[in-house]
């Protein structure tokens, strides 16, 4: 909130040609960010027109996934390697995934989504 706060109040000194590098150094001061972090939100907001941060997209468990963790007994590593052999991944020796595959979350990420069911 502080940060959509400040980078308003300082585009506004902007379009006023008031802002000045001390004004953005008072903003990276209280943020506890550095003055290249603040000149970098107030070109987000000049050209993408957002003043917070950017929307995350997160993995999240569908109901095809959670029938599969189900039949595995909550096997996030056996979901994962059926997920992987439809998407036909390219498999070493050691059945170690040679690449990330588009669509598959990896492994890490299967397992964080299971802990936040």
């Amino acid at each position: 909130m502080a940060r959509r706060q400040a980078v308003s109040r300082l585009l506004v000194l902007e379009a006023r040609g008031e802002l000045r590098t001390e004004h953005a150094r008072l903003m990276a001061s209280g943020a506890g960010v550095s003055l290249r972090t603040v000149w970098r939100w107030l070109a987000a907001a000049r050209e993408e027109s957002r003043t917070g941060a950017r929307a995350q997209e997160r993995f999240t468990i569908t109901p095809e996934v959670h029938a599969r963790l189900a039949r595995w007994c909550g096997n996030a590593a056996a979901v994962h390697r059926e997920l992987l052999a439809e998407a036909g991944a390219v498999t070493g020796s050691e059945g170690d995934v040679a690449c990330e595959v588009e669509g598959v979350p990896s492994l890490a990420t299967l397992h964080r989504a299971v802990r936040g069911i």
